[in-house]
């Protein structure tokens, strides 16, 4: 007869500090699943749709005028807010959880934050400066806290000393403390994670599937640093990732909304400072999301010119990886398997690596997502010139031939006497 502890006693030990997650992942996997339609249901209730983009272009709901209507290609309106299937259970964890581990109060408040300026963003597109607020509000939160990003650590050996000097005080008895620069460096690592994961959400459970992974990942990294906490918290938000994609996966039913994404990054940058400042691990794992973030706003600033930095990110347009990838002919489906594709590879190398390989590694892999996102928008662009080429072709054929004038001389006449 099968014992089960017999069998978890064979299992060698260095793999038993993985399994007893399980049951972890398993219930919020159950919980996203039965949560997921029901937030559906309310999301449709107080009609808080993603509409296709020319409803989205008439609507007088939305307060963000700078928003571009065609970077949404779906072609109905979908629900918003399905990340609170994945967030509410998380946070009833840490609310219940925090008496005991303290460090968790600051990553609560800022979740608060991040959710409710989500659900605003998702009922009425708040414009890009109200979301920056709500962004630097969550991450300052975190900064001048006891979550610290006092180092970094050298691929070479030892640690990179970020903490030059230090300001400690107590604000209503709760005790706060900002360092210098490692602190203003944190502030900026979390802004960029939270609107590099935001941008990746354009296509059907793309976004979903690569933060899944990177929540993976980081359990695994969290485990062999015993970081307890960012297992936890790692392990529970993969799971109730998983239940959502269900709903999530092409045709998608549901969407996460800036509810879930920007929270996804907000988790992951924070998660990446608890588990021992492996911000590189986290850079490689999510390589291919910071490096397409950096090429938007570099292209454009390029592009359009502003004045002011902060005008980038009131630019709305249909330029990321995804619609690029999308545009040069391929489905959602092989969008997806792509980007995870690259997710899993650059993940796997960055939890195997370690050292300087770790940093030969980075770089690399910086390089080919430099290189595939270059070569992709090149290839693009002449795809897109072919395809107005071909069309101008087609409607010289479809012009009506002009009736030959019988008066009018023929080519030969001129030959003849």
């Amino acid at each position: 007869m099968f014992n089960i502890s017999d069998f978890f006693e064979q299992i060698p030990e260095e793999y038993k500090k993985y399994l007893i997650y399980i049951p972890w992942f398993l219930g919020s996997f159950l919980v996203s699943l039965l949560l997921t339609p029901i937030v559906g249901a309310i999301a449709k209730k107080l009609k808080v749709y993603d509409l296709p983009p020319q409803a989205r272009a008439l609507s007088k709901r939305f307060l963000n005028k700078d928003d571009d209507p065609n970077r949404h290609i779906h072609t109905k309106p979908i629900p918003f807010l399905g990340g609170l299937a994945v967030l509410i259970p998380l946070l009833i964890l840490l609310i219940i959880s925090a008496p005991a581990h303290p460090i968790f109060v600051p990553i609560i408040i800022g979740l608060v934050i991040i959710i409710i300026s989500g659900i605003l963003d998702d009922a009425f597109n708040l414009p890009a400066i109200i979301q920056l607020i709500a962004q630097i509000l969550a991450a300052s939160i975190i900064a001048f806290s006891v979550i610290n990003l006092e180092f970094v650590n050298n691929p070479f050996g030892g640690i990179i000393n970020l903490n030059l000097f230090d300001l400690s005080f107590n604000f209503l008895g709760i005790p706060a403390e900002f360092i210098f620069p490692g602190d203003l460096l944190l502030i900026l690592w979390i802004g960029v994670c939270m609107n590099a994961v935001k941008w990746v959400a354009g296509s059907d459970a793309l976004m979903e599937s690569n933060v899944f992974f990177t929540f993976i990942f980081l359990f695994v990294l969290s485990l062999r640093t015993l970081s307890w906490e960012v297992a936890q918290i790692s392990i529970i938000t993969a799971g109730g990732l998983a239940g959502f994609i269900v709903y999530n996966f092409p045709p998608a039913k549901i969407f996460t909304g800036a509810t879930g994404k920007t929270a996804y990054g907000y988790l992951i940058a924070v998660l990446s400072i608890l588990n021992g400042a492996k911000i590189a691990t986290t850079i490689m794992i999510l390589m291919l999301p910071l490096f397409d973030f950096i090429f938007t706003v570099v292209r454009r600033i390029i592009q359009h010119k502003p004045k002011n930095p902060l005008e980038v990110l009131k630019i709305n347009d249909a330029q990321h990886l995804h619609h690029q990838l999308l545009k040069f002919g391929l489905t959602k489906k092989q969008v997806l398997l792509v980007e995870v594709g690259f997710v899993l590879t650059f993940g796997s190398i960055a939890v195997l690596t370690t050292g300087a390989i770790k940093l030969f590694a980075l770089f690399a892999a910086g390089a080919i997502s430099i290189l595939f996102i270059f070569i992709l928008y090149l290839k693009v662009n002449k795809k897109k010139i072919q395809d107005i080429e071909n069309k101008t072709d087609e409607k010289e054929k479809e012009k009506p031939k002009k009736p030959k004038d019988p008066d009018e001389p023929s080519p030969e006449a001129k030959y003849s006497y």
